[in-house]
């Protein structure tokens, strides 16, 4: 067993929240692209590999309705986290880890930029971590820059792929996979990785029925009405809060995307502010992650999914 499964997963959970950090500054503003209203398929670049010692198949499809996407789950892998944002899985003994996530693109962001913030990551949680030069693709609507990397974890060796998926009119894709032990990769990661990415399909993204929106014109815009969405622990409580947001749509089912903004306190409870950008509306939210209270979606906005429920004292591994 992998000793260092719990922190990896926070590793990755933090890094894909930082992703949503990015500001209109922080990289060039993306050149439009045509926008089509076909829904196709994510297809994987086939690559030459040897025969694996480990059969994968594949088996139940996980849908996440708020990321607009579905994809088939690896038999015999576990799902050990699954929420507004995606899924994250592992084997048996956890020597192979494995990601699908959605995220809003941040204004302003490219794919090679996000692409950077997670390689910084990377060389800041792990040992001479090395990547490959990122390869670029386009197939018909969906644009996508993946990279490979090997490096070091507690001594144990490591390999594994990104890539992030940007479909027109939709929120971003992050896929990952991560192998430990030698030769884990070859044998196993790789194929996984590539059977993970060819299941993986698209479709809109639409309001849920009977989201349960405020009547309360301050909820959530106000530091005096903060959301208080409970935590357990900063790190649980960004990640509580992606999971909210990424709920979120607008009145007319736009994607909602979102940036840090900057810490706020009210009688004496520290809050966390974002701030959200709806087609060309700007809005600013307040969480309370020290207490909870049955949520709800703000004045004026709607939801595709539904809403984190009260916080347990932790996630099971």
């Amino acid at each position: 067993m992998i000793n260092k499964f719990k922190s990896v997963k926070m590793f990755l959970i933090s890094v894909a929240l930082l992703a949503c950090s990015f500001t209109a500054n922080s990289v060039p503003t993306p050149t439009p692209t045509v926008v089509s209203t076909s829904v196709p398929t994510i297809t994987a670049t086939p690559r030459a590999t040897s025969t694996p010692f480990y059969k994968v198949e594949v088996g139940k499809t996980i849908a996440v309705k708020s990321g607009g996407f579905s994809f088939s789950q690896i038999n015999g892998y576990k799902a050990w986290k699954e929420d507004n944002t995606g899924a994250y899985l592992a084997n048996p003994d956890r020597s192979v880890n494995v990601g699908v996530l959605a995220y809003p693109r941040p204004s302003g962001a490219t794919l090679a930029g996000l692409m950077s913030n997670w390689r910084d990551g990377f060389k800041s949680d792990f040992d001479e971590v090395n990547f490959a030069e990122p390869v670029a693709e386009t197939k018909g609507d969906i644009s996508s820059l993946s990279v490979a990397f090997t490096g070091i974890d507690k001594k144990i060796p490591m390999e594994g792929r990104l890539t992030i998926y940007e479909p027109q009119k939709a929120k971003l894709i992050y896929l990952y996979t991560i192998a430990y032990g030698d030769q884990r990769w070859q044998r196993e990661g790789q194929q996984v990785f590539e059977t993970t990415a060819g299941s993986i399909k698209l479709f809109t993204i639409t309001a849920l029925e009977n989201c349960p929106t405020t009547k309360n014109e301050n909820y959530g815009y106000r530091k005096t009405n903060p959301i208080k969405i409970g935590g357990g622990g900063e790190q649980e409580g960004s990640a509580r809060i992606a999971n909210y947001l990424n709920a979120l749509l607008g009145r007319k089912g736009e994607i909602v995307s979102y940036n840090t903004g900057k810490a706020d306190s009210y009688a004496g409870i520290d809050l966390d502010v974002y701030l959200l950008r709806i087609g060309n509306d700007h809005k600013g939210l307040y969480f309370d992650t020290s207490n909870f209270e049955e949520l709800s979606v703000p004045y004026g906005l709607s939801c595709s999914a539904p809403l984190p429920g009260k916080p347990d004292n932790g996630t099971p591994l």
